[in-house]
């Protein structure tokens, strides 16, 4: 990034309209700005050569810089969430596709009350970050297939539990996996969310997000289907709370009906 970096919200403006100017600096350092009409911009001495003429206005002067970085890399904040507080099991469930399976993406993340929580993908499988401390299955996930991963967080029990499995099973390898540990901090009260990558706008997943969420009751999906199709429609949902009646059941899983639950299916190959 350059040490200094500005534009302006127009292209142009005539007498008595305002054009503003945004500029970042650095470390957050002071500059100094001037107004000039460019005759020339070229300052290849070969050529005419830099030419401009001083237009003095009230910019001209040096002014308190301000540091705003760019952040790349895509994702989606939510900044305003409130997670219930009270003895209910809290969970944060997401279907994803990765393409960079081995680097560490983070899906779903959510801060507030000095608490972070994230769960995510990377060369040991689904991982997640609760206060602090990381828990992760230990089996990484195949490549551009598609899998279910869901961190549930159990006051109740007192327990974190972390749960991936794939949409559709590979014949030559078993990536279903779920680690447990005890429950640390627990998130509660107003906060902010983001999807494919963590609240400090880091950590970027590299692949595919289907259906995140974070349920602590009943999740539905709406249908605009008539309505003797509608039963059919809520049969085929799998994100509704509780196992899918359209797949087999998630064999394996200990995951709590508020927490919402997922399907299996049948077979997959690796990705290239």
């Amino acid at each position: 990034m350059l040490p200094i970096t500005g534009y302006a919200d127009r292209w142009s403006a005539k007498p008595g309209e305002t054009i503003r100017f945004m500029v970042s600096v650095e470390g957050g350092a002071d500059y100094t700005a001037r107004i000039a009409r460019i005759h020339c911009g070229d300052p290849n001495p070969a050529g005419p050569g830099y030419r401009e003429q001083p237009m003095p206005s009230a910019v001209d002067g040096r002014h308190a810089g301000q540091d705003q970085p760019i952040r790349r890399g895509s994702r989606v904040d939510v900044p305003a969430v409130a997670l219930e507080a009270g003895g209910r099991p809290l969970g944060l469930v997401a279907t994803v596709w990765p393409t960079l399976a081995g680097t560490p993406g983070v899906v779903l993340a959510w801060q507030g009350n000095g608490v972070e929580v994230a769960l995510g993908v990377g060369p040991q499988g689904a991982f997640c970050r609760v206060g602090g401390e990381v828990l992760a299955t230990g089996v990484p996930l195949t490549e551009r297939c598609w899998h279910d991963i869901a961190l549930v967080l159990d006051p109740v029990a007192g327990t974190t539990t972390l749960v991936q499995q794939p949409r559709r099973a590979r014949l030559d390898l078993v990536e279903s996996a779920t680690a447990t540990r005890p429950l640390g901090a627990v998130p509660a009260g107003m906060g902010a969310a983001s999807i494919a990558a963590d609240r400090a706008a880091a950590g970027h997943f590299n692949g595919k997000i289907e259906r995140p969420r974070s349920p602590g009751g009943s999740a539905r999906r709406r249908c605009s289907r008539p309505r003797r199709a509608v039963r059919r429609c809520r049969r085929a949902a799998p994100w509704r709370t509780g196992t899918s009646r359209s797949a087999p059941p998630a064999t394996g899983w200990s995951i709590p009906a508020r927490a919402g639950g997922m399907a299996a299916a049948s077979t997959c190959r690796p990705g290239p």
